[in-house]
């Protein structure tokens, strides 16, 4: 067992021995310099825990929860947990391209345990995470989170926008709004989004993603009617892609994901066809090079690491491998590929 153990610890500095020294790599250029890090949004696929309290929670909730235990109709163990939990810090360290990222939003995660054994107990505890986070109302029990590097990102202000459905006896994910500071150079402000699904049908669900929609826009309208240069990011799994109705009630904000959606890419694969519904948009001021942070439509990506993906046996190509094919484990990390944006830090004067 202890040589085993060596052997785990070996290979787990050696995965981790090139985002450590990336860290050292920060590239800097003219009289101010600039570094680049990245923002990623994942829809991690029932990040549940293994334990079996459900407490009071509604019925639905329950379900799911007694789902995935360890007695549970998924078999919900302890190894599987590991398993799963270990491929996302793979896949995050491996998004860094030589560092860690500097924000990781993530959706359909059970609670707090399951975030602080991610960035504790896994390779990513070199990171130093911080984590925002609050139990969402929604009744599968699963939340948003940001994880954010504190040696670069400082919080000011953390408010979760409740999101009010139509049909007023269920409840959905808040969405996570942070304002912070970036390397003390500059202000933004963040938004992890888990929308409403499409179960019943696009047309019966449209009302309850229009209401996150509109939840979301009235928070981005106000600070941008009070400071046209607000930097703001808004990333998540928005279950409507860029060309829906939905996702075009935000004029003010650039949707990075249009042209890939264009090009028929997607994050996830439904009956053989991609769809692009994990998405980012930003204020435009992002956009301007001058400024302290900055980015470009270029910078924004689907990561299609090969490990996860698996070959489409019903259709064709290939598509995300998920953890579970029904009740039936599967091995994969979910069914949501992640996307990304490089976001660079610069310290030269702002535009005119």
């Amino acid at each position: 067992m202890k040589t085993k153990r060596l052997l785990l610890t070996i290979a787990a500095i050696t995965l981790l021995f090139p985002v450590l020294s990336g860290q050292q790599r920060d590239s800097s250029t003219g009289s101010g310099g600039f570094r680049g890090s990245y923002f990623v949004f994942w829809n991690l696929e029932n990040f549940f825990d293994t334990k079996s309290e459900v407490g009071s929670v509604q019925s639905e909730e329950r379900s799911a929860l007694q789902e995935f235990s360890a007695f549970g109709k998924m078999r919900w163990g302890r190894r599987r947990f590991v398993v799963k939990r270990d491929a996302i810090a793979k896949t995050i360290m491996d998004m860094g391209e030589g560092s860690f990222p500097l924000f990781v939003g993530v959706a359909e995660v059970e609670n707090r345990y399951v975030l602080n054994s991610l960035i504790y107990d896994s390779p990513l505890s070199f990171a130093r995470y911080g984590i925002i986070h609050k139990d969402s109302p929604d009744i599968r029990g699963i939340d948003v989170a940001l994880l954010y590097r504190r040696d670069i990102f400082r919080p000011l202000s953390t408010r979760f926008i409740e999101v009010a459905l139509p049909d007023t006896t269920r409840k959905t994910r808040d969405i996570l709004y942070t304002k912070g500071v970036v390397d003390n150079l500059d202000t933004l402000h963040i938004f992890i989004n888990h929308w409403p699904s499409k179960f019943g049908g696009e047309k019966l669900s449209r009302p309850a993603r229009e209401a996150a929609a509109y939840a979301l826009k009235r928070v981005c309208d106000s600070l941008l009617d009070v400071n046209s240069r607000a930097n703001i990011i808004v990333a998540g799994d928005f279950n409507d892609t860029p060309d829906s109705e939905t996702m075009k009630l935000f004029p003010r904000l650039i949707n990075l994901a249009g042209r890939r959606h264009e090009n028929r890419e997607g994050t996830i694969k439904y009956r053989g066809v991609w769809e692009l519904i994990d998405q980012i948009l930003i204020s435009e001021n992002l956009l301007c090079s001058d400024e302290p942070l900055f980015t470009d439509v270029s910078h924004f990506s689907i990561f299609k690491a090969p490990y996860l993906l698996e070959r489409d046996k019903a259709f064709t190509g290939l598509k995300p491998k998920r953890t579970y094919i029904g009740p039936r484990y599967n091995g994969g990390v979910s069914d949501h590929l992640p996307v990304r944006l490089l976001i660079y830090f610069y310290t030269f004067a702002p535009c005119m």
